[in-house]
């Protein structure tokens, strides 16, 4: 697979492994080192995230979905690449209830191939909020 195509797929198993709790399977979308932030909250290392994610969830599969439109994506050298996606995350506090917007925002992504498949070594989160993301990189898509 061609690693843009690639790097999408990780981008796009994100909200519906975490969405349907299958935490050991989104853990590994991430390397072992990976950093995971959104304002308030800083995660790092693969088991720390997957604990420090996962407390957030609600309970109830069926009760959250993220979003995500179509990530832009920079190769940055071999192995390496960074990623902007805009996405939103819908949530309701019971199978019956109505959805709410619960975030809108970008994810600011550095991804790493690691193997045959590309991981999140960092993902920030822009939640458009006047705060700027945690990170390394910027949190603009380049022209």
């Amino acid at each position: 697979m061609d690693p843009e195509r690639s790097i999408g797929r990780t981008i796009a198993l994100y909200g519906p492994l975490l969405d349907d709790r299958r935490f050991e399977e989104w853990g590994g979308l991430f390397a072992e080192d990976a950093v995971w932030a959104i304002p308030g909250s800083t995660f790092a290392g693969r088991q720390a995230i997957v604990d420090g994610v996962s407390a957030m969830q609600p309970p109830i599969v069926g009760c959250v979905r993220h979003l995500s439109l179509v990530p832009i994506v920079d190769l940055d050298g071999p192995g390496h690449a960074l990623a902007w996606t805009d996405f939103s995350v819908m949530a309701r506090p019971g199978l019956d209830a109505a959805w709410e917007i619960a975030a809108v925002g970008r994810y600011c992504d550095e991804l790493v191939e690691i193997g045959d498949r590309w991981v999140f070594r960092q993902r920030m989160t822009d939640l458009l909020s006047g705060e700027p993301p945690v990170g390394t990189f910027e949190a603009r898509p380049r022209v």
